[in-house]
């Protein structure tokens, strides 16, 4: 257990010896979510971990030895749009290992909260509840491929479920309103841990950026890659998109007929995106995210946030200091946003952000287990 993670509460101890399993949706790639599960089990000692399916070689590169289901036999472009149905099936194939815990948490985007209903010790983090079908509207992977009916039916599986599956955390507001009007339920929020020791400010470097727009994250529709290219080509500026994910081609055609510079790189290290970070003029970011762990991560290099104001967004960027949020997916009113900045240096914008460092997260996540699991009686 990582030493500088912790700032021990007393009664912290009273977790460390216990028996705890955390159920994690699926393991098969490096993503905010990922980064979460592996702060919340750095809490504990020796925690086992459960995912519906996992990649061995992502599970390496974590360092996280995990146990899958069934599911992981599913053949991977199924995974997640039919096999959606399956997985309140494979989480309950594991409903008698999981009674034998003290504790259970569960972090979860899908269906993964489900475990908590098999122990009267059990702590939800909820990423969001499930997107694709609650909020099809954001998610448009699965709205193409997941007839409506089958929506309606998932909404009313998730429903049934969330009940009596023990105390909820939100990763931001917008999920804890999520909570409350889809499964009626109240959650306290306790923001993701985000690494700003390490993505931090190059003290040696100008504080000027390079001139290019960036925009880091997944390869797929609703981040909305496209569309900053198309921003850069509007400004006349230079783009690098760093990520991976299925468009990476589709992206790659549009760089190479953009009328700008466009550099696409490919499963970037965390080394190379922090160099970025401390290089862009700005970071673009045109998609509604439950909380966003990239652009903060950006803030603590100093870079601006250009973003949407909806979602996670509204609460992480301070507007003027850490960027701007415009009311609209508009090359023009984005642009606008950019030409507005206020000067700021990139401590200001490092500052605006440091609420939201893994040292704020472990004190709240320890305050409030030590908190429930008294309240248990155990």
């Amino acid at each position: 257990m990582r030493e500088n993670s912790l700032n021990v509460n007393s009664d912290m101890n009273l977790l460390f010896d216990k028996k705890v399993a955390i159920c994690h949706e699926w393991i098969d790639n490096i993503g905010g979510g990922e980064k979460v599960l592996l702060e919340i089990a750095a809490n504990f000692s020796n925690p086992d971990v459960y995912t519906l399916w996992g990649d061995k070689a992502v599970g390496t590169k974590l360092n996280l030895h995990y146990q899958d289901t069934f599911m992981r036999w599913i053949p991977p472009r199924f995974r997640r749009n039919l096999g959606f149905a399956f997985m309140p099936l494979a989480w309950f194939t594991l409903r008698k290992k999981l009674k034998s815990y003290d504790l259970v948490v569960t972090s979860s985007w899908a269906f993964a909260h489900i475990c908590g209903k098999f122990n009267r010790n059990s702590v939800n983090y909820i990423h969001t509840p499930g997107r694709y079908w609650w909020n099809p509207d954001i998610d448009q992977r699965t709205r193409l491929k997941i007839p409506t009916p089958a929506l309606s039916f998932l909404r009313i599986l998730d429903s049934y479920f969330s009940k009596q599956h023990g105390h909820n955390i939100a990763n931001s507001e917008t999920t804890a309103r999520r909570i409350k009007n889809y499964w009626h339920q109240s959650a306290i929020v306790i923001n993701p841990p985000v690494d700003l020791d390490y993505f931090s400010i190059n003290e040696s470097k100008d504080s000027v950026g390079n001139g290019f727009l960036l925009g880091v994250g997944r390869f797929v529709p609703y981040k909305n890659m496209s569309f900053i290219i198309e921003l850069g080509e509007y400004l006349g500026l230079p783009v690098v998109i760093a990520g991976h994910g299925p468009l990476y081609g589709a992206l790659m055609g549009q760089a190479d007929e953009a009328k700008v510079e466009v550099l696409v790189i490919n499963n970037p290290s965390d080394s190379e995106i922090r160099e970025l970070y401390r290089s862009a003029s700005a970071l673009i970011y045109p998609a509604i995210e439950d909380f966003g762990i990239v652009p903060v991560e950006a803030m603590g290099c100093g870079l601006r946030v250009i973003g949407l104001d909806q979602g996670g967004l509204i609460e992480t960027v301070e507007q003027g200091i850490g960027g701007s949020l415009v009311s609209r997916m508009d090359v023009k009113a984005f642009a606008d946003a950019i030409m507005a900045l206020p000067e700021t240096t990139r401590e200001q914008v490092r500052e605006s952000v440091m609420k939201f460092g893994k040292s704020s997260f472990n004190i709240k996540f320890q305050a409030f287990m030590c908190e429930k699991f008294d309240e248990s009686g155990s």
